[in-house]
C-alpha cells in the first residue's frame, strides 16, 4: 500500500510538473553579446510569475544576427515563440509581421487586459500615437521613460582653474581653451599627457554637433527649424563640425587614434583601482563623468552646455519618452490576454522595480555608462528587495 500510495504521487507530480510546463507561454527575445546573462535561470520570471500569476518559458538569443534571421523567418510563417520580450522591432518589421499573420493587433485588447497601461495611454495621448500604425493597429508595446536622459559633454573645470580659465561660450572659445590643456599641464604631473578631446569614435564626436545648431539622431536626420527633416551631413554647419575636428586633429587636440580606438584614454584610467591615477582627459562625453574618470575626479568635470552660433543651447533627449517595438504577441499565443497582463506588470510600481532590481529589462553595461539614474536606480531597488526577502543587513546598511 505504502509503494502504491508512494507511486502514485510520484505520476501525479510528474503529470503537474508536465502540465505547468504546457502551460508556459513560451517567451524569445534579443539579449545581445554584451550582456552576460541567462533568461532560463533569471529570478526575474519566476517572481515575475508570482507577482501576475502568468508562467513564461523564456530563451533568449544573443547574436544579433540570428535574432535579424528569426525575426525575417516569421514573416514567412515560422513562429519561435509566443511573446516577444525586449523584441527590437521597428517600424517595418512590425507592419510586414502584422501583414504576414505572424504577430497579433493589440489595438482591441490594450483597454480589457492592461489598466497599467491604459491609464498611461489615457493621461499621454501621444505616446498612444507614437505605438500605433497608420491603420490603427498596434504591432507592439514600448518602453516608456519620463525622464530624460542625455550624453553629455564634460569639461574639466578644474583644469580651466588651474590656468585660470573661464568655460568656453563658443567653438572658438573651446579651441582655445583645449589647446591651453594641452600645452599648459594642467594635472600638474610635468608630463605632457593630457588629452585635450578625449573622444572616441564618430558616435561621441556627433555630441558636439549641437554647438554648431545641428541636433541629429543616430540616422543622421535632423529636425530643421520649420519642422521639416534634413539629412543632416548636407548641412553647412555639418561641414563645419568636420572641418573644425579635422583642424583639432592637427593642433593635436583631438588624437588621431580617436577614429581608430576602441576605449578613450578616460576609460582605461577609470579601470584603475588607483584614485592617485592622474587624469589626463580635458573633454569627454559620456552621461556621467564617473564612468570614465576615477571617482575621486569625476566631481572636477562640468557639463559644457555651451550654445551654437545663434544663442540657442540645443541638446537631444538620447531615447525620448517612447521607445517602440519592445513587446510583441506572436499569432501562436493561445492566451493573449494572460501574456499582456504578464507585460501590465512592467507599467506598474511592482513590476517596474522588479525590472529594475533584476536588470533584465536593462543592458546594464551599456546603461551604466550613459545614466547615473540606473545605478541609484539599481541600488535602491536592490535594497528594497533584500529587505522583502530578509536577506538585507540592517545593522551594516546603517552604518
Amino acid at each position: 500500500m505504502h509503494s502504491f500510495l508512494k507511486k502514485t504521487l510520484s505520476l501525479s507530480l510528474a503529470l503537474s510538473l508536465l502540465a505547468g510546463a504546457a502551460g508556459a507561454t513560451t517567451l524569445t527575445g534579443l539579449e545581445t553579446e554584451t550582456v552576460e546573462r541567462n533568461w532560463e535561470s533569471s529570478l526575474f520570471f519566476p517572481r515575475m510569475e508570482a507577482l501576475t500569476g502568468v508562467s513564461m518559458d523564456a530563451h533568449a538569443v544573443s547574436d544579433e544576427t540570428q535574432y535579424a534571421n528569426l525575426i525575417a523567418a516569421m514573416a514567412q510563417g515560422s513562429i519561435p515563440a509566443d511573446v516577444l520580450f525586449k523584441a527590437n522591432l521597428s517600424r517595418a518589421q512590425e507592419q510586414t509581421l502584422l501583414e504576414s499573420g505572424a504577430l497579433i493587433d493589440l489595438a482591441p485588447l490594450i483597454e480589457a487586459n492592461m489598466p497599467n497601461l491604459s491609464a498611461l495611454l489615457a493621461a499621454h495621448p501621444d505616446w498612444r500615437a507614437a505605438i500605433t500604425l497608420d491603420d490603427g493597429r498596434i504591432a507592439s508595446l514600448p518602453l516608456l521613460n519620463t525622464t530624460e536622459r542625455q550624453v553629455c559633454v564634460w569639461i574639466n573645470a578644474k583644469w580651466l582653474s588651474a590656468l585660470n580659465l573661464s568655460a568656453p561660450t563658443s567653438v572658438a572659445e573651446l579651441t582655445d581653451v583645449l589647446l591651453a590643456f594641452k600645452a599648459g599641464d594642467p594635472n600638474g604631473n610635468f608630463k605632457q599627457d593630457e588629452v585635450a578631446a578625449d573622444l572616441i569614435g564618430v558616435y561621441e564626436m556627433r555630441w558636439l554637433l549641437p554647438y554648431f545648431g545641428v541636433v541629429a539622431d543616430d540616422s543622421n536626420l535632423a529636425r530643421l527649424p520649420d519642422g521639416s527633416l534634413a539629412f543632416a551631413p548636407e548641412l553647412p554647419a555639418y561641414r563645419e563640425w568636420i572641418a573644425t575636428l579635422r583642424d583639432w586633429v592637427a593642433q593635436g587636440i583631438l588624437p588621431q587614434t580617436a577614429f581608430t580606438a576602441m576605449h578613450s584614454t578616460a576609460a582605461l584610467y577609470a579601470a584603475s583601482s588607483d584614485e592617485k591615477t592622474p587624469v589626463t582627459s580635458g573633454l569627454i562625453v559620456t552621461m556621467t563623468p564617473y564612468t570614465h574618470v576615477p571617482s575621486a575626479a569625476a566631481a572636477d568635470y562640468d557639463a559644457l552646455l555651451m550654445p551654437d552660433a545663434s544663442g540657442a543651447t540645443r541638446w537631444r533627449d538620447l531615447l525620448g519618452e517612447v521607445w517602440t517595438g519592445c513587446f510583441a504577441v506572436s499569432s501562436s499565443c493561445e492566451d493573449p490576454a494572460a501574456a499582456l497582463r504578464w507585460v501590465d506588470a512592467l507599467y506598474g510600481e511592482d513590476g517596474a522595480l522588479l525590472a529594475y532590481s533584476l536588470i533584465l529589462a536593462i543592458n546594464r553595461p551599456i546603461e551604466m555608462l550613459v545614466t547615473s539614474l540606473n545605478v541609484v536606480g539599481d541600488a535602491v531597488a536592490s535594497i528594497c528587495v533584500a529587505k522583502s526577502e530578509g536577506l538585507l543587513n540592517e545593522e551594516t546598511f546603517n552604518k
